[in-house]
Parts: structure tokens; C-alpha cells; sequence
């Protein structure tokens, strides 16, 4: 052909080859040479059929040519046949040397975390040379890991996620992102702990004010409940009645130790106070 234009190849490696075929259309013998010139001859290379060469009548020769850049850019040269007779021919060869970003994976937080399972996430960020690239997760109770998730195909960079099942409540476990495709990228450890075994909200009185509190200055109210040990508090609930002033309600050990105060300022009626997230057990 009259040019061949090889598309990106990475920098440091080599193309496919790419046959020429030089022919001798004259009713005599060719002779001749056929090389590279050009501003960058020195980024193809001649893999066979390089040199001088005859050729009689209607014969053909086959020249063999790979692209191989050593930095990133356009490069151009010219594969020549250099004739007797000025019977001289030649194609014009292009390519673009590219440096492809190093494979990378990033480990994003835990979601849907419950007493025994939980969604691991990450991120495919760049797949470096690789047209696919197998992604999963290590996990464990400690960063030494011990398990992995099944290995997932991606061609595409982005979001990835697997449901983990089978895990124990209440537990703390490890976990970081990985991707292998030429090389082996690991993101940053991670941790999740599971949920408690169980939850409970702690409620005071039927609605019914009989046994609620009475929100007055210097009032002072304490109910001991019965719950199964080990469970994580979530909510508290009581019923007031009087005075729409701040109160300090909290949560004490069996040892009387205050382990949760909050002031709030509750209505009349039922009232609300969210502790799910300072993780009290019972």
C-alpha cells in the first residue's frame, strides 16, 4: 500500500507485523535495496526482507514490519524500494507511540453491612495495558486477608461491588480491592464491622402517661429494663407530660456510670432519642 498507519502502540513494545509486497511489473529483472528512511526510521523495524534484492519478471518479494516506539508521540518513515532503472517505490509508514497509566484500584467503604453479610466496593481507576482486567477482593479479620471473592472480567474502568455473605456478627473484618491485567494493583485496607446479633429499642410506658415521666425543674425519673445481654441499643423512647423543658436523658451502666447524655427538649407525648450510632450494648 501506499501508506500503513500501525495506531497507538505502547511505548517499549512492538506492533503486529505487517507485510508489504514489493513486485516487479517490468518484462526484465529487478535489482535493487529496500530500507527505512525517514525522521524515524530507527522506531520500525525490517523483521525479514530487508537487504538487496532480484526479482524477474512478475516476481514478488515479501517485506515484513513492525512498529516499535521507544517514547510517546506520532512517528513517520518510509519503507523504500530503491530500484535499477529508477524503477524505485516506496509506502509511507505511521504510528503513535502511547504511554498507558499504571493499573490502579481503589477500595471504597462497605455498604448494606448487617449481622452477616455485607457489599464490598471498589473502583477500577485505570487498566493500564490490559484490554481486560479480573477484579476482586481480599478480606479478612486482619490485613494478612486469607480470603478472596470470586474474580469479575472488566474491559471498562469503574464501579464494582460483591455481595460477601457467611460472616460473623459483631466482628470487625479487612478488606482492600484488587486487579490483576499484566501486573497486580492493591487499593488501600479497608475495615467494616458487622451488626450486633440483635437490636432493641428500649420504650417506656404504653402511651397511656399512667406511667410516663413528668417533665418538671429538678424532676428525676429512672426505669431499669430487662433486655438480652449483648444488644446493640438503637433507640429510646418515653412519654412526658408537663412542662416543655430541656431535660438530660441518659443511659447508665449496671456499675451506675453515665455511658450516653443527651439534653433534649421534649413535647408532650411520645418522644424519640436516636443512640444507633454510639454503639451501647445492653
Amino acid at each position: 500500500p501506499y501508506s500503513y498507519d500501525y495506531g497507538n502502540v505502547e511505548a517499549g513494545q512492538c506492533s503486529a507485523t505487517y507485510s508489504f509486497t514489493l513486485q516487479n511489473t517490468g518484462g526484465g529483472t529487478a535489482t535493487g535495496s529496500v530500507s527505512l528512511t525517514g525522521t524515524n526510521a530507527n522506531q520500525f523495524t525490517i523483521t525479514s526482507g530487508d537487504g538487496s534484492f532480484s526479482l524477474g519478471a512478475g516476481a514478488t518479494k515479501t517485506i515484513n514490519v513492525k512498529f516499535c516506539p521507544t517514547s510517546e508521540g506520532g512517528k513517520s518513515a518510509t519503507l523504500y524500494a530503491d530500484g535499477s532503472n529508477c524503477n524505485d517505490d516506496s509506502s509511507y509508514l505511521l504510528g503513535t507511540g502511547v504511554v498507558e497509566g499504571a493499573l490502579t484500584v481503589t477500595t471504597n467503604d462497605a455498604t448494606n453491612i448487617t449481622t452477616k453479610s455485607a457489599t464490598l466496593n471498589g473502583n477500577l481507576d485505570n487498566r493500564g495495558t490490559a484490554s481486560t482486567v479480573y477484579v476482586s477482593f481480599e478480606y479478612g479479620l486482619t490485613t494478612a486477608y486469607g480470603s478472596e471473592t470470586t474474580p469479575q472480567a472488566m474491559t471498562t474502568t469503574g464501579p464494582f461491588s460483591f455481595p460477601l455473605t457467611g460472616l460473623s456478627p459483631n466482628t470487625t473484618y479487612h478488606v482492600r480491592a484488587k486487579a490483576v491485567g499484566g501486573s497486580t494493583s492493591y487499593g488501600l485496607d479497608k475495615s467494616f464491622t458487622t451488626s450486633q446479633s440483635g437490636a432493641v429499642e428500649l420504650s417506656y410506658d404504653d402511651g397511656s402517661a399512667e406511667f410516663g415521666f413528668m417533665a418538671s425543674q429538678n424532676g428525676l425519673g429512672a426505669v431499669l429494663f430487662d433486655a438480652i445481654p449483648s444488644m446493640k441499643i438503637t433507640k429510646l423512647k418515653f412519654y412526658t407530660w408537663g412542662d416543655m423543658i430541656p431535660v438530660e436523658v441518659c443511659i447508665l451502666s449496671s456499675s451506675q456510670d453515665i455511658i450516653f447524655s443527651q439534653v433534649v427538649t421534649p413535647s408532650p407525648g411520645w418522644y424519640e432519642v436516636d443512640v444507633s450510632q454510639e454503639n451501647i450494648l445492653t
